[in-house]
């Protein structure tokens, strides 16, 4: 899950922090009255570098901590992940459909995030 959420928005930040470098360049022989777009562009960039640098810790931390796992019902664990697959899904234009048999026992899983739908 982290490295779906991590590349999911690592590549628009990447594409963020691409456009607003050929922004700059574009601009570098622009008259002086562009210095406040170049400000801002240059700020989006910074921040789109700075966004992407929180989300590698993010990743990272949760790649190395020990991962306890617990015992959840199918339906919660299908509730709290449906969203993120349905996202790549969409993108790959596929439909997905989940169905849980009544009397499924539990599982064992260890996604620390959706604790509250268990």
């Amino acid at each position: 899950m982290a490295s779906l959420l991590s590349h999911e928005l690592n590549q628009p930040l990447a594409a963020i922090a691409s456009y607003a470098t050929g922004s700059l360049n574009l601009l570098q022989d622009a008259p002086p009255a562009a210095a406040d777009l170049r400000l801002a562009i240059s700020r989006i960039a910074e921040q789109a570098d700075r966004a992407g640098r929180v989300i590698k810790s993010v990743h990272d931390f949760v790649r190395r901590r020990v991962q306890a796992r617990e015992v959840v019902a199918p339906a919660a664990l299908l509730e709290a992940i449906l969203p993120l697959v349905n996202l790549q899904a969409r993108k790959l234009g596929v439909r997905v459909e989940s169905r849980v048999a009544p009397g499924c026992r539990r599982c064992s899983a260890t996604a620390r995030w959706w604790n509250r739908c268990c």
